[in-house]
Parts: C-alpha cells; structure tokens; sequence
C-alpha cells in the first residue's frame, strides 16, 4: 500500500487518524501501541535546552522545555515496556518514568532512541541520568539521535551488558516469553 502524502487531508483520505495538539495519551494499532502525549517533567536535571525557540504568531519564541515532545510504548508480554523516543526534549528519565506511570507496569526492557544528551551537556546531568537509567534497570539501551558521544561513552562504561549500538538501518525484533 502507497501511503498518502503528509497533508491532513490526504492522510485522512488514506484511511489514517489525524491526533492533533493531544496533550494526552493515545492509542494506535488497536490499543496495540500507546502514544505518552505531553510528557511529565519530575527530575530536576532534565531541563529541555536553553536555546530552543519555536515560531509563533509571526516570530521566534524561547521554548526550552518543548512541550510536544512524546514517545511511542510497546508492553512486550513477559519482557517489560519497549519505550521509543524521538529527541527525547523531556528527558529519557522523565520518559521512562511517565511510561510506567501510564501503563502500571514496572519492568523496561528496552529504551530506544534520543536521550537529549548532547555533546556539551554538562557532566552532572549526564550522571544523573546514568545514576537514574541504573536504578531503572532496563534489559537493553539502544541511545541514538541526540545522545552526545560523551554520554554514550559514559553509558557504555556504566551499564556495559545493556548497551546495543544504534546504527542507520538498525533492526531489532523483540518477543513475548
């Protein structure tokens, strides 16, 4: 099937859902997929970026906290929460937490994508989230995007056995037990 192209109209005449400026949680696939909506900001170190801006009503705004910042949750029977982020603007921790918080369930199994880590961050908010991915416990750790070198060095040094390197054209399958 040929996807429409991304207009509005041409995707709802394809047959797709258009979900605009939710602020809430949705489902996709039939209830397969959860979509987290707006994202909590709980940690103290995880504070957007300071140079954001968003274009508004005819001109540049600071947005630090990019508010429409969401991530995509799998609940792999067995196995844990499959949480997938994009740049991950409200922080991988806040992330995770949130998905637990929406689905009640505990266990992560795996963290795919943008950990909003850039190279440049300072240190100690990439030591808490490190501190905080650790007491998370996920299986595995796929850090791409906009996860700096250094925080993926210090990930790699800190939780050696979660580490999956991320590649373009990476591919990865996960099943039930």
């Amino acid at each position: 099937r040929i996807l429409p192209t991304t207009s509005k109209i041409a995707l709802k005449e394809g047959g797709l859902d258009v979900i605009e400026e939710s602020r809430l949680p949705s489902f996709l696939l039939d209830n397969s997929l959860l979509i987290t909506g707006e994202v909590d900001r709980v940690t103290g170190y995880e504070k957007g970026l300071a140079g954001q801006e968003v274009f508004n009503e005819g001109s540049w705004h600071p947005d630090p906290l990019t508010l429409d910042d969401q991530a995509l949750i799998a609940n792999i029977r067995g196995k844990g929460l499959i949480i997938v982020t994009g740049c991950g603007h409200s922080g991988v921790v806040n992330i995770c937490n949130y998905a637990k918080k929406l689905t009640a369930e505990n266990k992560i199994h795996a963290i795919i994508g943008g950990f909003h880590l850039p190279d440049g961050l300072d240190t100690a908010t990439i030591q808490n989230t490190i501190s905080d991915l650790k007491a998370l416990d996920p299986d595995w750790l796929v850090p791409a995007h906009c996860t700096g070198q250094k925080a993926i060095l210090s990930l790699v040094k800190e939780l050696p056995n979660s580490i999956i390197q991320n590649s373009v054209g990476s591919q990865y399958i996960f099943t039930s037990s």
